[in-house]
């Protein structure tokens, strides 16, 4: 099946979420803008549906490495491609 997997990650701190976000895109990932929502910062990480496991296990080394949560994630079953605008960075 193809398709697009959504990693979730959240940090308390921007400097973090930005950090992984630099990180996840030196990989090779799109990721969504980090955003604020109030008490914390959200990133989205887009990775294919066929290799969400070995994907998730490097998201989540990068997560580490930066004080990041990993938490989870899930499937978008459109083309990357539709995902448009302030969407993917």
């Amino acid at each position: 099946m193809t398709g697009t997997y959504e990693h979730f990650i959240y940090a308390d701190d921007e400097h973090v979420i930005r950090a992984v976000r630099d990180r996840a895109t030196e990989a090779g990932f799109l990721t969504s803008e980090p955003a604020s929502r109030g008490d914390y910062w959200s990133l989205l990480v887009y990775g294919s549906l066929d290799g969400r496991e070995g994907e998730r296990e490097q998201i989540k080394a990068i997560c580490e490495a930066h004080g990041a949560t990993y938490d989870g994630g899930g499937t978008y079953l459109g083309p990357l491609s539709a995902l448009t605008g302030d969407e993917c960075g």
